[in-house]
């Protein structure tokens, strides 16, 4: 299989970011242990009517580290299904977490059939100090690919990335790295250009 990637300009910046608003079959959304749910995410909480909630404590979800939650959302939310995935502790927070999260969604992605998979990046997020937009996109990239690549069949599935349009020019950027590359901005890398 292939990935396909496309930026999203949806998000707006300020205390709603419209995640509620974002039409795809899989919308991705994480969650840090030891946190409540972010504020960002009480709209679509609530376009749900209880559906997210009720499933959430159900499965017993704390956004521990792959830990995850798919949950089947009703017609009136623009999602057809949202992924809740556990990152951990805030603190432990590195490459590996996001590698992680993101061959857990691509891996649910493919197992669904769906054509498309949602990963926001919200304004604002506590890993805004960790890990900057270019390198975020490029280790997106990097992780998805490798995950299609292993897959039989020559389907295709789009990692569509929402943000705001601020950010949409440095995830470009570092979608634009070629996948082999260690110098895209990869806070992961271990040869770092020096700056």
């Amino acid at each position: 299989m292939k990935a396909k990637f496309t930026i999203s300009p949806l998000l707006k910046a300020g205390s709603e970011p419209g995640i509620e608003r974002i039409e795809t079959p899989l919308l991705m959304l994480t969650k840090f242990s030891g946190m409540g749910m972010p504020d960002d995410l009480k709209p679509l909480i609530d376009a749900s009517e209880g559906v997210i909630e009720r499933r959430l404590k159900a499965r017993g979800f704390g956004g521990n580290s792959g830990e995850q939650v798919c949950i089947n959302l009703g017609a009136d939310c623009a999602q057809d299904r949202v992924l809740f995935v556990g990152l951990g502790k805030a603190q432990s927070f590195c490459c590996a977490t996001v590698r992680e999260m993101v061959t857990n969604a691509v891996e649910r992605a493919v197992a669904l059939k769906v054509d498309r998979l949602t990963i926001p990046i919200i304004p604002n997020r506590i890993t805004q100090g960790s890990m900057k937009l270019k390198g975020t996109a490029s280790l997106i990239k990097r992780v998805a690919s490798r995950v299609l690549e292993s897959k039989r069949g020559d389907g295709t599935l789009e990692i569509e990335i929402a943000c705001t349009p601020q950010a949409k020019r440095f995830l470009e950027s570092g979608l634009q790295c070629r996948v082999d590359r260690k110098d895209c901005g990869d806070p992961c890398a271990k040869n770092k250009p020096r700056s």
